[in-house]
C-alpha cells in the first residue's frame, strides 16, 4: 500500500496491521523533516518511508494494490497531477482513497434563487 503525503504517519500506522506479514507500507513526502519524524515514528519493518513528490511518485505503474493520500492532497499545487499519478501506480482493480478539505471561500456557490 502506498500512503501519500504521508505527514505524521497516522494513516499508514492503521494500515500496517491490515496489511500484515505479507505486505508492506510505503509512505511517501515531500518532506525531509516528515520523513525523518514518521521513520522514528513508526520504526516497523512493514513501513518504509521515501522522500517524494506525491506529483510526480518514483514508482512504477501498477506498482501498489492500494494508495491513499490523507489530507493532503489539497496542497498539492496541482492536484489533478497527483490523483493522475495515484491512478498510475495503483494496480488494475486496486482501490485509491484521499480524504480533504475544502474552504467554503474556495467553493463556487449558486447566486441564491429566491
Amino acid at each position: 500500500m502506498l500512503d501519500v503525503a504521508s505527514g505524521t504517519g497516522e494513516a499508514a500506522s492503521l494500515a500496517i496491521p491490515i496489511v500484515g506479514a505479507a505486505g508492506f507500507v510505503v509512505g511517501a513526502d515531500i518532506s525531509l523533516t516528515m520523513v525523518a519524524t514518521v521513520r522514528a515514528r513508526l520504526n516497523d519493518p512493514l513501513y518504509w518511508p521515501v522522500n517524494a513528490d506525491g506529483q510526480a511518485l518514483p514508482f512504477k505503474d501498477g506498482a501498489f494494490s492500494a494508495v491513499v493520500c490523507q489530507h493532503g492532497l489539497q496542497f498539492f499545487p496541482d492536484s489533478a497531477a497527483g490523483k493522475s499519478e495515484f491512478r498510475r501506480v495503483v494496480r488494475a482493480g486496486g482501490m485509491v482513497r484521499r480524504v480533504c478539505h475544502i474552504r467554503r471561500a474556495s467553493v463556487a456557490l449558486a447566486p441564491d434563487s429566491r
